[in-house]
């Protein structure tokens, strides 16, 4: 849902009758923003009432907001009104990330985290290839740019009755001493104990943060912003962002599902990799390449399609590949508690 999302700001520029008349820059950028700005909140918010109430409430509740505030976009006929809801549906994906992660990386055992981190991220990229495949076809047959928001709603849907069985988290219960309900979700994750989820000493934890863990923090972050703040602009703008003189807007589209590909197949290769690949190395090499990417990119203009796709491909499959160490370092490098 958070990739269908967060591309569709650029590609609904693309659609003739785009619901405001002041169908302006202006008006799209803010729509990113108000996006982005609501999922800054809504981690904050999410991530503090998950630690106190439980994962689950938010896990299997916040889904139905989605497709709530999905469906209330097609009634948006200012600019104001547009704006937000882009903020509230940022909230609402943000609210429900650091959930998301907690419930996979905390019921995941640890033999298959990595890779079950990984898949997540995977299923990032899945809905922003569904997003502009969709939005393309939408344009193709001339439908109402309200099918585009409606089908988010119709996600987001699926995705509350596919969550609707979850457990809560067995750690999350076992921290604060509900050992009964931990046992039922170990029984229906199919663990014996909650060793084959975390260390020892890790249940046993009661400090959060010190100097060594801030440090690990701030390396992340670090980390995280680097590679975030470049390619948000690509995610949201791609259409508007990947031309070359040469180029018609169904071309930019395609530049645009290519991209969206390229990252997945990064990601999905991570599978292979995330097992058997020390993680230094592998943020190095991929920021290298990525910047290289970049640096091609931002000669487009004095080149061809085929310039544009091979910045693309040199761009996008390393950032792939890196996306995943988003949520793969947390778990590896604090104590699971």
């Amino acid at each position: 849902m958070d990739g269908y999302l967060i591309t569709s700001v650029g590609l609904v520029w693309f659609l003739s009758d785009f619901v405001c008349a002041d169908n302006s820059p202006w008006l799209v950028g803010f729509s990113a923003f108000a996006y982005i700005f609501g999922s800054f909140f809504g981690a904050l918010f999410g991530g503090w009432i998950g630690d106190r109430i439980g994962r689950r409430v938010l896990y299997t509740g916040l889904p139905f907001c989605l497709a709530a505030l999905c469906a209330l976009q097609t009634v948006c006929t200012v600019p104001v009104s547009l704006i937000t809801v882009r903020f509230l549906l940022g909230f609402v994906t943000g609210a429900d990330s650091p959930c998301a992660q907690a419930m996979a990386a905390e019921n995941s055992p640890k033999l298959v985290r990595a890779k079950t981190l990984t898949w997540l991220m995977n299923a990032w990229f899945i809905g922003a290839i569904l997003s502009a495949c969709t939005a393309w076809l939408i344009k193709e047959i001339s439908l109402s740019w309200m099918v585009y928001p409606l089908f988010a709603a119709v996600l987001a849907l699926i995705s509350a009755w596919v969550r609707c069985g979850a457990p809560e988290s067995a750690l999350w219960l076992l921290h604060h001493g509900r050992n009964a309900e931990a046992e039922r979700t170990l029984a229906i994750l199919g663990l014996s104990n909650a060793a084959e989820l975390t260390e020892e000493e890790s249940l046993r934890s009661s400090g959060r943060f010190n100097r060594r863990t801030i440090g690990k923090l701030i390396f992340i972050s670090v980390f995280w912003f680097c590679q975030a703040a470049p390619v948000t602009a690509v995610l949201m703008f791609g259409p508007l962002l990947l031309n070359a003189p040469d180029m018609s807007g169904e071309t930019e589209f395609a530049s645009t599902i290519i991209a969206y590909l390229l990252f997945f197949i990064g990601s999905f290769g991570a599978l292979g990799l995330i097992g058997q690949t020390k993680r230094r190395p592998l943020i190095l090499w991929t920021f290298a390449l990525m910047a290289l990417g970049f640096l091609m990119l931002s000669q487009v203009h004095l080149g061809s399609k085929l310039m544009l796709w091979a910045a693309l491909a040199i761009y996008s499959l390393p950032y792939g590949i890196q996306s995943v160490l988003d949520y793969v370092y947390p778990s590896e490098l604090f104590p699971t508690s």
